[in-house]
């Protein structure tokens, strides 16, 4: 669907593109310790270029996490629509690992009904506060919001296909 929105390329830098010409082949050859160091450059460059959106998306979940309460979230999650759209906001908010969130949306099956934490367990490991930071770090804001929509809407109608079915 998005190719279909954006047919041009959506980083905020253009792309890199390198290009083989004959004055590549006459460059020596480069030995695997060269090799391997500009591997760990690179690795260390991307390293500190995305790991400060994780550690503030880290942060702000952990943050999130630990000042508030589940009796507090209760009073939003009233109804299908109401606690899938809460269950919704938790996963986003909260930014678990996928190993994580079927232990975290089973703690919640006492207070939500299925489809809420079939909902939780759909869009925590697609998208997620982490994941949106880093995404703003690298692409256009419009691209980052329009892909935020596309995901939320898509979630929320196959919640609500698997409430009327089920």
């Amino acid at each position: 669907m998005l190719l279909f929105l954006y047919q041009s390329n959506q980083l905020k830098e253009p792309a890199v593109v390198h290009t083989h010409s004959t004055m590549a082949d006459s460059r020596p050859k480069k030995t695997f310790s060269q090799k391997l160091g500009e591997i760990m450059h690179h690795a260390i460059d991307e390293f500190f270029d995305m790991g400060k959106y994780l550690f503030i998306g880290a942060f702000i979940a952990a943050a999130f996490q630990t000042s508030i309460s589940t009796s507090s979230i209760d009073l939003f999650g009233d109804g299908i629509f109401g606690s899938t759209v809460v269950m919704m906001g938790l996963a986003y908010l909260m930014s678990l690992c996928s190993e994580a969130d079927a232990f975290i949306g089973a703690s919640f099956s006492q207070t939500f009904p299925a489809t809420a934490i079939l909902a939780f367990l759909m869009y925590g490991p697609m998208i997620d506060l982490k994941n949106t930071l880093m995404l703003w770090g690298v692409f256009r804001a419009k691209f980052v919001l329009v892909l935020l929509v596309i995901i939320t809407l898509v979630v929320f109608l196959c919640a609500g296909f698997a409430d009327m079915i089920g």
